[in-house]
């Protein structure tokens, strides 16, 4: 099992290089507005001006390097496997002159317990694009570090809307079957490669056309995607969608209780 999992971590490290990422702020994580929604709910939250943050899979810190800036009375810390994503995020904390935000290398595995309890846990990209032992990890790390009164955002792909996205990734798998010798960016090239000359193939049949128009959709948002994108969500070993009530039913394993969307017109429903 430890070599499994060694190789499994050189496999994200030849990945990450190869391609890079661009970590964005992504608004829906943000101290502030969990504490909102935590309100509108009913519950009693942590107070996101001096709160205590964890991001898990923090890549190079685009997320929790920018909400440090606006919430200088909070700690940021973000775990992060890659070690050429840390040396990358915390070369920009140092030029910023941020001290309250940084970045450890290190596999969630492995997670030190010391670091202590949070009032809000980020895990944004992450429990999709792992196996089942991982999934659990990051679900036993929020329900043993985040405070009894803390939230927790996990985003994953939600089934039945992956459906149709499935395909295009089957489709870029399929394409590299046979195709080992070559790196994972050369692997994405292919893939576009084979999947724009499928895409157009059915263009030329108007029955084809009809029938595949969601397919045609999908493949054509993906076409029009970074080649990071391409190989982290559709080359990438693990991308695991699942429907809202198996990913609830995990959650109730872990002595966890879903809240809300981060969209409230999903929750509403």
């Amino acid at each position: 099992l430890k070599n499994t999992a060694k190789v499994k971590a050189d496999t994200q490290q030849t990945i990450y290089k190869e391609l890079g990422y661009k970590s964005y702020p992504f608004p829906f994580t943000t101290p502030a507005y969990l504490e909102a929604y935590g309100t509108l709910v009913g519950l009693t939250v942590p107070t996101a001006k001096t709160a205590r943050v964890l991001e898990l899979g923090a890549t190079y810190g685009g997320n929790i390097i920018s909400q440090a800036l606006h919430n200088p009375e909070a700690t940021f810390i973000g775990v992060e496997l890659s070690q050429d994503q840390v040396e990358k995020g915390n070369k920009i904390i140092a030029d910023a002159g941020l001290d309250n935000v940084s970045l450890v290398q290190g596999d969630i595995v492995n997670f030190d317990k010391s670091m202590g309890t949070f009032d809000y846990i980020i895990a944004h990209g992450l429990y999709s694009w792992v196996d089942d032992q991982m999934k659990d990890k990051i679900l036993e790390i929020i329900e043993n570090h985040l405070a009894d009164d803390g939230l927790a955002y996990v985003s994953y792909n939600a089934y039945p809307g992956w459906h149709t996205m499935d395909e295009v990734r089957q489709l870029m798998l399929f394409a590299n079957r046979d195709q080992a010798q070559l790196t994972h960016k050369e692997k994405v090239k292919h893939g576009k490669t084979v999947g724009s000359f499928v895409g157009s193939q059915i263009l030329n049949y108007e029955n084809l056309t009809e029938r595949n128009i969601k397919f045609l959709g999908a493949l054509k948002s993906v076409m029009q995607k970074d080649d990071y994108y391409i190989g982290h969500d559709h080359l990438e070993p693990h991308n695991d969608p699942c429907y809202f009530y198996q990913f609830n039913d995990h959650l109730e394993r872990h002595n966890l209780a879903y809240v809300c969307d981060a969209d409230l017109t999903l929750s509403m429903v």
